[in-house]
């Protein structure tokens, strides 16, 4: 079977594996509306309790929401229901400054891909 990229989903790769000054030097070069758009998450901008980053800068945390992993039990127990839905790192990256991604505890829960399958199924 042969997996062809679009040239939105090459760009996309390209800049996750780039160091972060780059990455935001690249983006702003190549796609500014995800600055907004990172900015908007990082200061509630985007009117959405899902797409708020605010709870998560209060406790140096970033979590990572992998789908059907428990993200949904995280998300209202620890930050109260405000989360960055499945946000990758990419995101964060670009929302906030180095020195704050060093100073958070970053995390993410997994679990089996069987079950995950058996569960979205």
């Amino acid at each position: 079977m042969i997996y062809f990229l679009s040239s939105l989903e090459i760009n996309a790769k390209l800049l996750e594996v780039l160091p972060y000054r780059m990455k935001k030097l690249a983006t702003i070069l190549v796609s500014p509306s995800h600055i907004d758009a990172a900015i908007g998450l990082r200061d509630g901008r985007l009117g959405h309790p899902q797409l708020d980053m605010r709870e998560f800068l209060k406790i140096c945390s970033i979590f990572i929401h992998i789908p059907k992993s428990a993200g949904n039990s995280i998300r209202e127990q620890l930050y109260g229901g405000y989360a960055c839905g499945h946000t990758t790192l990419y995101w964060y990256t670009l929302a906030l400054s180095l020195g704050e991604i060093n100073d958070s505890f970053i995390y993410t829960i997994f679990r089996n891909p069987w079950d995950r399958i058996h569960s979205a199924y």
